[in-house]
């Protein structure tokens, strides 16, 4: 049995390396013995593959035994690049080293003369129009190329706007349109692409101008256009990845949820627990699933993590779950951190004036696990005269824990409060949670200005 699997490995690898089998040939004049290096596009990003030294001649052949898989490459030839369409068994192209894209021509392939034709007909000058209806012509007459894919792509996005029956806008409508013809003549099966740069480029364009700035709707839309590419495993790898990537740096508020959305239904969403998305490397992946975890129960909508800490006295415990008011402000913060002190008297002031009398509380969590925190914080606590509740893993409560951790936990409460600078994110601060009358998460917002907007309107939702 086991050299029966062996034999299969072996014989799917040879497949593969024979479905990639290439030679690229390059005559570079002006470039003998030079070295040159080949390398591939993986989204719009160029990663180097391979390498070779111009015979006297100055020609340079590319034929490594696991082969090139189809995309585009760049030949590198010092600081000067030229583009190459590499889909065919044979490729033979002839240029100048000193100026490889204006010299170039090509000896054998119809994939390359195809996209000279395409770029030199992109740098005419005719109007838009024109240019656009040509191109797809040449696309159209020539099916199964990827170049009449990299056509696709650059068609122009149609915007159009939707005109509603009271003769406006209809800018929900719009965005409906846009989408819908977005990926007009793109086949998304088609595992050239994520090869390709115009392929990522359209993809920023396409979460730019046809994704809502809702997390909701966005993993809505987001998993339409990644079921069209389920039959091809490298086309759903890259989807995944780059959209998983994406929302996980967004600095918007809110958009983390398309991060955990993606983490788990597209990447840890086996029933056994292993990894859905099993390309390598799996500590990357396995990394993305913990911290998904870990951001689920702070996502907007969510209910909120228990969370009981000690006032400035170290002595009471006040639980923010149990607060009186309908709406309540969590508030982290440091008594070492400058901008801290610049928003918190702020807050303050307008809470009194604003928030307080709709029935907002403010639940000011500061960092005090340390003795001058733990100092400063009641010193400005009181010099700024803050009377909303203010509570901390304040330091002698803290390092009793530390040394018996059964006195508090869960008498008086749990090891995610007094850790709770890693339970809710709170890497910098201030940090703001908003939470409702149910006690879930309404709201996250960046700027005192938000926190007022969202405070109030949740505030009013009685």
């Amino acid at each position: 049995m086991r050299s029966l699997l062996t034999l299969l490995i072996a014989l799917i690898a040879l497949g593969v390396r024979a479905q990639n089998e290439r030679r690229l040939e390059f005559q570079l004049n002006g470039a003998p013995q030079r070295k040159v290096y080949l390398a591939n596009y993986y989204g719009n990003r160029l990663y180097y593959t391979d390498s070779a030294v111009t015979d006297a001649q100055g020609k340079a052949v590319f034929a490594r035994a696991t082969g090139y898989k189809p995309g585009m490459y760049g030949l590198l030839i010092g600081n000067k690049r030229l583009e190459v369409v590499v889909t065919e068994p044979v490729v033979r192209m002839a240029t100048d080293a000193a100026d490889p894209e204006a010299k170039v021509s090509v000896l054998e392939s119809r994939e390359n003369q195809l996209f000279r034709s395409y770029k030199v007909l992109m740098a005419s000058g005719a109007p838009a129009d024109s240019l656009t209806a040509q191109a797809l012509r040449m696309a159209t007459a020539n099916p199964g190329t990827l170049v009449a894919q990299i056509i696709q792509l650059g068609r122009p996005t149609d915007r159009s706007p939707v005109i509603g029956a009271n003769g406006t806008v209809d800018s929900v409508a719009t965005m409906e349109h846009i989408r819908a013809r977005f990926w007009d003549g793109v086949d998304l099966q088609d595992p050239r692409l994520f090869g390709v740069p115009a392929f990522q480029n359209k993809l920023e364009e396409y979460v730019a101008l046809a994704m809502p700035l809702e997390a909701a709707a966005i993993n809505t839309h987001v998993d339409a256009l990644i079921a069209r590419t389920a039959d091809t495993p490298d086309m759903r790898k890259f989807m995944v990845n780059w959209i998983t990537t994406k929302y996980e740096s967004s600095q918007v508020d809110g958009m983390d949820g398309v991060y955990v959305h993606m983490a788990q239904k597209h990447v840890c969403n086996r029933p056994d627990g292993t990894l859905d998305a099993t390309w390598t490397p799996v500590d990357k992946w396995r990394k993305v699933c913990d911290r998904a975890k870990k951001k689920q129960p702070l996502q907007v909508g969510e209910t909120a993590m228990p969370l009981t800490l000690v006032d400035t006295t170290a002595k009471t415990w006040v639980n923010m779950q149990q607060m009186p008011e309908p709406c309540v402000v969590v508030v982290f913060w440091s008594p070492h951190c400058s901008h801290c002190k610049q928003a918190l008297p702020v807050l303050h002031k307008e809470w009194k004036e604003q928030l307080k009398p709709l029935g907002v509380g403010i639940y000011a969590v500061a960092e005090a696990q340390d003795s001058a925190h733990f100092h400063d914080w009641k010193a400005f606590v009181k010099a700024n005269q803050l009377e909303w509740t203010n509570v901390g893993a304040a330091w002698p409560t803290y390092r009793a824990w530390k040394k018996n951790p059964a006195a508090f936990v869960p008498k008086l409460t749990n090891t995610e409060s007094l850790r709770y600078q890693e339970s809710w994110e709170v890497f910098n601060t201030p940090v703001y949670y908003i939470v409702d009358k149910d006690r879930r998460i309404a709201g996250r917002p960046k700027t005192l200005r938000d926190l007022f907007a969202i405070a109030k309107e949740v505030a009013q939702r009685r």
